[in-house]
């Protein structure tokens, strides 16, 4: 795999950061089809530009070897666009393709696991990283769909957030 593209995020924070994550319609959610976006969070006690620096530089590092699609020995990263995988034996598995970056959002649409629910087509997903006092990162993965589309979110949001000494948030709190 080649070096990650520097240009991917040129100045990520180029507007300030929303304390609120993205609102599912801006990522073609559809409130009014009665499908409430689904989201989780985590708290990560780097500031947000080290978080953003963390979460897509780092990725083969956080990314949990329950979801490696290529094996465990396998490279992750973002890569012309999108969230790549790549096996020992050069096999590719596409994660997820970048389709947007506003403010510190992130846009993806979201493949998710080989044989997951997100399979097909792939589901809207936005990635926040929103400033928190004393320097902290509230990062938030809001989904377009049911919970069902966030299934493979919950780890890998608990691995960044292992990685980075954070906590992931329970629903609710």
């Amino acid at each position: 795999m080649e070096a990650m593209s520097d240009s991917l995020f040129l100045d990520p924070f180029a507007h300030p950061p929303s304390r609120e994550p993205a609102d599912s319609t801006s990522m073609g959610g559809d409130r009014a089809g009665g499908s409430a976006p689904a989201s989780l969070a985590a708290d990560i006690p780097l500031p947000p530009e080290r978080a953003v620096e963390a979460f897509l530089e780092y990725v083969h590092l956080w990314w949990p070897v329950t979801l490696r699609a290529c094996g465990e020995d396998s490279h992750l990263g973002f890569e012309d666009g999108a969230l790549l995988e790549e096996g020992l034996d050069g096999t590719q598995y596409r994660w997820a393709k970048v389709v947007g970056i506003e403010g510190a959002s992130l846009a993806l649409r979201w493949f998710g696991a080989a044989h997951g629910p997100a399979g097909g087509a792939g589901v809207d997903v936005a990635v926040t990283f929103a400033a928190e006092p004393q320097g902290e990162t509230r990062v938030g993965v809001l989904g377009s769909g049911p919970a069902s589309s966030l299934e493979d979110w919950q780890p890998a949001l608990e691995g960044f957030a292992r990685f980075t000494g954070g906590t992931v948030r329970t629903a609710g709190a």
